[in-house]
C-alpha cells in the first residue's frame, strides 16, 4: 500500500498569534474524488461536523484560509494528552473475534501516550504472543480506576 502521507501542497496561515499549518493530499490517494483535496491542519484530518472525510475543492481550500486568516477558530488540532500513564490497567482488543464480536485483553499500558502521525493519541499495550502494540487510546478500556 502506498505512503497516505504525500502531500502535494503546504499552506501556513497566521492571523494574529493564531498560526496553522494546512496540509492537502490528493483526495484520491485517499478514496475521495478526483479534483478534490484532503486536508490535514496541525496534523489532524480536516472532516465534516458528522466526521465523514471532508473533500474540498480549490475553492473550498481558498474558503478555508480565508476563514483562518479573518481568525475563525481552528479545531483543536492537537488533542490534549491522555492521563493514562504507564503500568495503568487497561482492556485492549486483541485483533480476534468470535462471532462477529472483537475480542479484548486484559492488560497494562507499557509505555505514555504518543502523538501518532495521523493525530491520535498511541499507547503500547503488551499483548499475550506479540509483545508490546500500539493501540489508539480510543480504543481502550480502563479497569478498575487503572492502578
Amino acid at each position: 500500500m502506498a505512503d497516505s502521507r504525500k502531500f502535494c501542497a503546504t499552506i501556513c496561515v497566521k492571523s494574529g498569534t493564531t498560526r496553522a499549518r494546512l496540509e492537502l493530499a490528493d483526495a484520491a490517494r485517499h478514496g475521495g474524488p478526483a479534483g478534490r483535496y484532503r486536508v490535514r491542519i496541525d496534523r489532524r484530518w480536516h472532516d465534516q461536523p458528522d466526521g465523514a472525510d471532508a473533500w474540498l475543492n480549490p475553492v473550498g481550500v481558498g474558503t478555508l484560509v480565508a476563514a483562518l486568516l479573518a481568525g475563525a477558530s481552528v479545531p483543536d488540532a492537537v488533542p490534549s494528552r491522555p492521563d493514562l500513564p504507564r503500568g495503568t490497567r487497561v482492556s485492549a482488543p486483541n485483533g480476534r473475534e468470535v462471532g462477529g464480536l472483537p475480542m479484548r485483553d486484559g492488560t497494562r499500558t507499557a509505555t505514555e501516550p504518543v502523538l501518532g502521525y495521523d493525530g491520535r493519541w498511541l499507547v503500547g499495550v503488551i499483548l499475550c504472543g506479540r509483545g508490546v502494540v500500539m493501540v489508539p487510546v480510543d480504543d481502550l478500556v480502563v479497569r478498575d480506576g487503572g492502578r
